[in-house]
């Protein structure tokens, strides 16, 4: 044997070994980075859920249930005290902020009371709505209409001491408690000039309002808070008094003295901000006292119906909630 050459060999095999044992001791991972950029374009986006509620066999004159088979719904039926309503939350889905939300509702396009079809009626023009958090208000006072729309009526009352020089005639109706209210033309036979007037049967005390129980105030020629503010629409600030507090409205006023809207939810109905009186016709968000409504963020309303007096028995025409956002950028 040639030991020379077995050294040599046993010499490459130890070597072998420690070049083996070098590689096992590091680690078996490695990294590098991929630097990621992403920008977001404008967007101003709102989700509103639930997307639809339903209110069935209401009875005139009173609120409605909501159907206490959905988990949106809070009444005295699953154990929640106070009026019934649906809770419905109000998403920024968008990349803006949101500065304001305000909501609009559609009505009637003509009187629909006493003419005995059901879908004369819209049945948003009966909606109700609050703001707040959790289950929301349970005090009837806090849901105030968005928009309600009042048509002159027909057939005038006989036991109503009007003013001498009324064109329209017609009713606030919220379920159970109703007003009289009479318009007077100013110049032009016009009803949104500052000489124009809009009585009210008092709205200060509960005895003025009129029902199936009591007769109420039915004398509108005392009304001495009748003026009008000129305008696209005439403009009357109003304040109802009921059993439950005091609810703070906004009175548009037909220029052609057809009908009155009465309003607290939505201070853009005649396409500009006519009003943003925080106590009478407020919006729904406003980041003057609340912030921005952030991208991700969200926010409540709660939704009854309230249906009033002389309503024709039936399903009434769809109607819809609309809820408006409007950024900040």
């Amino acid at each position: 044997m040639n030991w020379k050459n077995v050294l040599i060999f046993t010499g490459g095999l130890l070597f072998a070994f420690a070049i083996f044992l070098s590689v096992a001791g590091h680690s078996a991972t490695n990294s590098d980075n991929a630097t990621i950029d992403i920008s977001i374009s404008g967007q101003t986006a709102i989700d509103i859920t639930p997307e639809q509620m339903t209110w069935t066999n209401v009875d005139p004159a009173s609120i409605g249930d909501c159907d206490s088979t959905k988990t949106y719904c809070f009444d005295t039926t699953n154990g929640d005290s106070g009026v019934p309503r649906y809770g419905v939350e109000i998403e920024n889905i968008g990349s803006y902020n949101i500065s304001y939300i305000w909501l609009n509702n559609t009505y009637e396009s003509s009187n629909p009371y006493a003419s005995g079809n059901n879908l004369a009626y819209d049945a948003a023009n009966f909606v109700t709505v609050a703001t707040g958090s959790m289950h929301g208000p349970t005090t009837r006072n806090l849901y105030y209409f968005v928009n309600r729309v009042e048509y002159n009526q027909s057939k005038w009352p006989i036991y109503l001491s009007l003013p001498a020089n009324t064109v329209s005639q017609g009713r606030f109706r919220d379920a159970n408690y109703e007003w009289f209210w009479a318009l007077e033309a100013g110049t032009g036979g016009l009803c949104n000039v500052s000489d124009a007037k809009l009585s009210f049967s008092d709205t200060s005390n509960i005895a003025g309002i009129h029902n199936e129980t009591q007769t109420g105030d039915t004398d509108l020629t005392d009304d001495a808070n009748n003026a009008i503010t000129a305008g696209a629409f005439g403009l009357q600030k109003r304040t109802f008094t009921t059993p439950e507090g005091d609810m703070n409205y906004t009175i548009l006023i037909d220029p052609n003295c057809k009908y009155i809207v009465i309003d607290h939810w939505n201070p853009d109905f005649i396409g500009n901000a006519f009003s943003a009186d925080p106590a009478y016709t407020p919006y729904i968000w406003n980041e003057a006292t609340q912030g921005n409504l952030t991208p991700g963020n969200l926010t409540e309303i709660y939704v009854q119906t309230r249906i009033s007096y002389g309503v024709a028995q039936g399903a009434l025409k769809q109607g819809f909630l609309t809820v408006i956002a409007e950024n900040g950028y």
